[in-house]
């Protein structure tokens, strides 16, 4: 799209506009706290005051980096398994003997399975990982498996008659093939994954930010929970942000065939 000397480019008319809608729910937030409308809404600046005090306190290395880490660990797990999985069920037709385990375990909540699991097993960081890679797993795996029965019976055995195996045929093109939709998958794994995290954090804990969060709320001090709240917000946005990076990276040649690059 070509613009005139002088003109807004739709593009940055919407980020500016989505700067203006943030300031303006702040300064409500801020105004809605000083009057006391609720005991239970700090005003705005207490609540970035607890998340700085937070931050820049010993909290840094004992509740926010490790939550972190386990969020990332388990994201890229549950990631992984979810389009191996994906590819290999899904490939192999398996979709209609596994369906009813893999529904039952779907349908399961995470916030059921956590304080299970965490009683079955020893509470600890490892745990707490694989209760954030089971929830990452199911967003990948259900785009992965669907996007696998979809592959064009053609180009396999095309791939057949041009004597490749079954490996080169599951790895080198059925697995490109359902990049784009496990990608999708992936990005909402990338939101679940700091859920289940939080989750994980809300039993038999004591640390982290899921501890911490509840901790506050217990202890009813509003400015503090809703620090913390802030600290995931934020953390949850340089995830997304890292994300689209690795997303235009990984489909860069998927992006620039649908007229999707910049």
């Amino acid at each position: 799209m070509t613009v005139g000397r002088g003109s807004v480019s739709p593009q940055a008319l919407r980020r500016v506009l989505g700067v203006v809608a943030g300031i303006v729910l702040l300064a409500l937030w801020q105004i809605a706290g000083k009057a006391g409308i609720s005991p239970y809404l700090p005003p705005m600046s207490d609540a970035v005051g607890a998340a700085w005090d937070m931050v820049t306190g010993p909290q840094l290395k004992a509740d926010i980096l490790p939550s972190v880490g386990r969020a990332l660990a388990g994201l890229i797990i549950g990631c992984l398994l979810g389009m191996l999985a994906g590819v290999v069920i899904g490939y192999g037709r398996l979709h209609e003997w596994v369906r009813p385990t893999l529904e039952f375990l779907r349908s399961l909540p995470i916030v059921a399975i956590a304080p299970v699991v965490l009683i079955a097993f020893t509470p600890g960081s490892a745990t707490r990982v694989g209760i954030i890679a089971l929830a990452s797993f199911w967003p990948v795996f259900v785009n992965t498996e669907d996007a696998a029965r979809s592959v064009d019976e053609r180009l396999i055995e095309t791939a057949r008659a041009y004597g490749r195996n079954r490996s080169w045929i599951l790895f080198r093109l059925v697995g490109p093939a359902t990049l784009p939709m496990a990608v999708a998958g992936a990005r909402i794994a990338t939101s679940v994954s700091l859920l289940a995290m939080v989750v994980s954090e809300f039993f038999l804990a004591t640390s982290g930010l899921g501890y911490q969060l509840q901790y506050d709320a217990r202890g009813y001090d509003v400015a503090g929970m809703f620090g913390a709240i802030l600290i995931l917000g934020i953390i949850g946005r340089v995830m997304s942000g890292a994300f689209n990076g690795f997303e235009h990276w990984v489909l860069r040649w998927y992006l620039g065939q649908k007229g999707l690059t910049q």
